[in-house]
């Protein structure tokens, strides 16, 4: 039955699809883009129940997705930075609420095949390459950290993701091959937290 955990990562939102299918980076988004950030901001949302610092303002985009399971909306935050020159392009924090009863965060057996599909659709999703994948938590949380490179090699995204209850959070960067090691992604991963 794990094939009706669909994971929906990037993929959900179309302008996101066509910047991943492009042969270049960057290119603009079929979105309003905010100015090159000057410094880095608390984004926070209460629905979401998270916080982190990103480099913009974030923007919101809410995508429902037909699926085994009945229709799951994906919650979608993001910012993408102007600069050419910037550390990545694109930041990234999803959440979807499961129905209940489905994941089970005590079920190690379960989620590791939950996480299995979950990696291998996002790379399927950008004709992507699985580079590296490995068991992760936030706090005590069940998650993985994996790295997806495409485009030919020319770029990659990294992800963090994790399951609290029936809901799964997902973090990303989408960053360019020459900047695949840097500050900016490790601010954002770790600056990332559930609000209690």
């Amino acid at each position: 039955m794990i094939h009706c955990f669909v994971a929906i990562t990037l993929s959900t939102c179309p302008g996101m699809v066509q910047q991943i299918a492009s042969d270049t980076l960057p290119v603009p988004l079929q979105i309003n883009v905010a100015p090159e950030a000057k410094r880095w901001r608390d984004f926070v949302s209460y629905d979401g129940r998270f916080r982190a610092l990103a480099p913009g303002d974030m923007r919101e985009k809410i995508d429902s997705i037909q699926t085994p399971l009945g229709k799951l909306a994906y919650h979608i935050f993001f910012f993408q930075m102007e600069d050419p020159d910037a550390d990545n392009v694109v930041y990234m924090i999803t959440y979807c609420d499961y129905p209940a009863g489905v994941l089970h965060a005590d079920s190690a057996a379960l989620l590791e095949a939950f996480f299995d599909v979950t990696v291998q659709t996002a790379a399927s999703s950008v004709r992507g390459e699985v580079l590296y994948v490995d068991d992760w938590q936030y706090k005590r949380y069940p998650g993985k950290v994996w790295r997806i490179r495409y485009l030919n090699g020319k770029a990659l995204i990294k992800t963090r993701a994790f399951v609290v209850s029936n809901r799964y959070y997902m973090i990303q960067t989408i960053t360019r091959r020459e900047r695949t090691v840097n500050y900016s992604s490790d601010k954002f991963f770790d600056s990332f937290r559930l609000l209690e």
